[in-house]
């Protein structure tokens, strides 16, 4: 049987990956369309904007969680 720890990071990993996932679904379904009636310069901002706001420590903590959770 695997220990709480073991429990606890494939727990986080997985809903770490789900999250990932859904941003991936919503960059398709949502962004594609968006983007091209934005044209490129305006969503390269608002993608600048995103990525190196709240995605500065998003991200990082996304893969490292994912990555994480696959090692054990």
């Amino acid at each position: 049987m695997a220990s709480i720890r073991t429990r606890l990071l494939l727990s986080a990993a997985t809903f770490l990956t789900r999250i990932l996932t859904g941003g991936v679904v919503d960059r398709v379904i949502v962004g594609g369309p968006a983007w091209h009636q934005l044209g490129a310069q305006a969503w390269g901002h608002y993608s600048r904007l995103a990525d190196l706001g709240s995605g500065l420590i998003a991200y990082p903590i996304e893969g490292i969680g994912s990555t994480l959770g696959k090692m054990s």
